[in-house]
């Protein structure tokens, strides 16, 4: 699930609207053992928020929701890590955003 998510440009110390991504389990039995965190260059200029449970059941999804605030001016960028008991785990997607 390699992904790009663009922040934009915000002002420095101000948040921008949450963006949402969809986590949506495809597979024939639940997801479990899901975390879901910001790591990276620049983890403290992003903030995700989800109502993703510990098991994602089959069929199912849930919402990460995720914030650009800029606490330094310049290009910075994150990723969300989603470790899972999927095959593919873990999967990330890129953040990227500029504080002005």
């Amino acid at each position: 699930m390699p992904q790009k998510l663009g922040g934009g440009q915000e002002l420095h110390h101000t948040s921008s609207s949450p963006k949402a991504i969809t986590l949506a389990n495809t597979g024939a039995t639940a997801l479990t053992n899901t975390s879901i965190a910001v790591a990276g260059k620049n983890p403290t200029d992003f903030k995700e928020t989800n109502n993703c449970p510990a098991s994602l059941g089959v069929r199912s999804s849930c919402t990460i929701e995720v914030t650009f605030k800029p606490l330094a001016r310049g290009a910075l960028s994150a990723s969300i890590v989603i470790t899972d008991d999927a095959s593919n785990r873990p999967q990330s997607i890129s953040l990227s955003g500029t504080g002005n």
